[in-house]
């Protein structure tokens, strides 16, 4: 396939959207630790929705999407996008693969069918940059056939099928049972890479116990695709116990055994067993673990101890301590870790942390402002770098870095941010969104462009950052988060709307499920402050993800 496809893909789906284009979301910038620079557009009009990325990474990259209505209850995605992976004996919902084609979605009833033609692809996400790319040391040009299908047969059996044809055939089917609130099994078998696959677990969750057991078998060069190269497998038995015996103590216990398929490499089989205590005394949370780290392809085990403690010293004042210890056949360490944070104010906070490893002191130091307008930050952090010595540094050293973001009116936003590379130098990184268009009358949308009553909220996932390319409908208006996970639409007055969210119209690639989100939304002055309303989302980390 030749490379100018898919600046050709870009091209055209760009065209669509200035043709049709209802709205624009653009984001532009780059960054030196990355060498990454590049343009971004998020747009959608009426069903339709869309993105197209074009710039530069280690080469020129592209990436475009288009989604498009086809009949009642089907629909046709194209570009570069993301299949799920999911079977029902999965702890998490988040295998999944990223590819380049058509894919066309069909839902009736309590089932749903997907089939995809393409590529396989590795993604690369950026705020600014989103690309999917067929070539590299790792990739080449696999055409991809896919068939993926779930069902809902009863309200407490679902099925999940999953059949890729690629170089290989894979072919895996599951089941689902929750025959009540208390108990849930599941199992699965088939073929993934053409090596044969079983797996059962079980699980049982009461108020004060948590219990999951499983077994999977695999074949060693099994793996769903999920990456064209990569892919992790829980492998033989796997188990996890939490217990509450009194609400202040939480008692834990992890074995957990994985096997790592690398392309063009032998499978790589490690095992963790964990024990954790989470306790509650007189305002201190006290959590001590201990765990042991076992690898097919390393001797020995690695051991790792820790203690940790944290408490509200005082309204403003919160404090943090912990020690570990890790001990290997090649490491031994030691490390002393505190941290004091103080709120001056509602917006200002500043930190001291202190460290120390193996005999050595660090201290280092930061703070930070927050508002709706301007957000500040600034630190001051040991960094340790084998490879600075090479371009003539230290390789233990001492270095200031900061971020900014600046929110214009209407939600456009500025982010500059600095970084310490492998070189021990100070790298650069910036870029602008929120650059948005929105065309006057349209026909389908019921939302006053100019109305002083707004909407706001943020897409986090797990960890706090910010999910973009989430679709969220408000009353009759469908809006998309942007890259910071930022959200907004004006509305006539402050009357509570209903708000869910649409999985059917997000963009957002890498496959994500739903944790939570509130069911109403209400609008407030645009010059008022207010509290925006947070969604949480569960989203599938790739290899190529920045």
């Amino acid at each position: 396939m030749s490379h100018c496809i898919p600046a050709r893909l870009s091209l055209l789906l760009l065209l669509t959207a200035a043709t049709w284009g209802q709205s624009f979301n653009t984001t532009v910038g780059g960054s030196q630790i990355y060498s990454a620079y590049g343009l971004q557009t998020e747009y959608k009009w009426r069903n339709f929705f869309g993105w197209t990325g074009i710039g530069y990474n280690d080469g020129p990259r592209f990436g475009a999407y288009l989604q498009a209505p086809l009949t009642k209850g089907s629909r046709i995605g194209i570009g570069d996008q993301i299949l799920p992976g999911l079977l029902d004996v999965d702890e998490y919902d988040t295998h999944a693969f990223t590819v380049r084609g058509i894919s066309v979605i069909n839902k009736s009833g309590a089932g749903t069918w997907q089939v995809f033609s393409g590529l396989l692809t590795q993604e690369s996400s950026y705020p600014y940059l989103h690309t999917g790319s067929i070539t590299g040391s790792t990739l080449r040009e696999t055409p991809l056939t896919a068939v993926l299908y779930q069902c809902k047969i009863s309200p407490t059996l679902q099925l999940h099928s999953l059949m890729l044809k690629d170089s290989k055939l894979t072919s895996i089917l599951s089941l689902g049972w929750k025959p009540s609130a208390t108990w849930r099994f599941a199992g699965a078998a088939g073929v993934g890479a053409g090596a044969r696959y079983f797996a059962a677990t079980e699980e049982f969750h009461r108020e004060r116990v948590d219990l999951r057991t499983s077994y999977t078998f695999v074949g060693r060069d099994f793996h769903r695709q999920e990456q064209s190269f990569y892919s992790t497998e829980p492998s033989g038995f796997n188990a996890r116990l939490a217990v509450t015996p009194i609400p202040a103590l939480k008692l834990g216990f992890d074995h957990e055994r994985n096997r790592t398929y690398v392309a063009s490499q032998s499978s790589v089989t490690s095992a963790i067993d964990s024990i954790s205590v989470s306790a509650y005394l007189k305002g201190f949370q006290l959590s001590p673990s201990v765990s042991a780290v076992s690898n097919s392809n390393l001797p020995g085990h690695t051991y790792t101890e820790m203690f940790s403690a944290s408490r509200r010293v005082l309204p403003r004042w919160r404090s943090f301590g912990a020690y570990i210890h890790m001990e290997s056949p090649r490491l031994q360490q030691q490390t002393w870790v505190g941290i004091n944070e103080v709120k001056i104010s509602s917006r200002l906070s500043i930190r001291q942390n202190y460290n120390r490893t193996n005999g050595q002191n660090n201290f280092s130091f930061g703070a930070q402002w927050l508002s709706n307008r301007v957000s500040f930050s600034v630190d001051q952090q040991v960094y340790i770098s084998p490879l600075a010595a090479a371009f003539g540094g230290k390789s233990i050293f001492q270095a200031w870095t900061f971020s900014v973001r600046f929110r214009a009116p209407h939600g456009t936003s500025t982010n500059v941010n600095t970084f310490v590379g492998p070189d021990g130098r100070l790298q650069w990184g910036g870029y602008l969104s929120g650059l948005r268009y929105n065309a006057v009358g349209p026909s389908n949308s019921n939302s006053p462009g100019f109305s002083k009553y707004i909407i706001r909220g943020t897409v986090v996932d797990e960890a706090g950052k910010g999910v973009g390319g989430i679709a969220i409908q408000i009353g009759d208006e469908i809006v998309l988060s942007d890259d910071t996970g930022e959200f907004f639409v004006h509305v006539k007055n402050t009357k509570p709307m209903p708000l869910k969210v649409v999985r059917d119209f997000s963009i957002q690639t890498r496959h994500w499920i739903l944790n939570s989100a509130p069911s109403l939304a209400k609008g407030t002055l645009e010059t008022a402050p207010n509290t925006p309303l947070l969604i949480k989302v569960y989203v599938a980390r790739g290899a190529g993800s920045g």
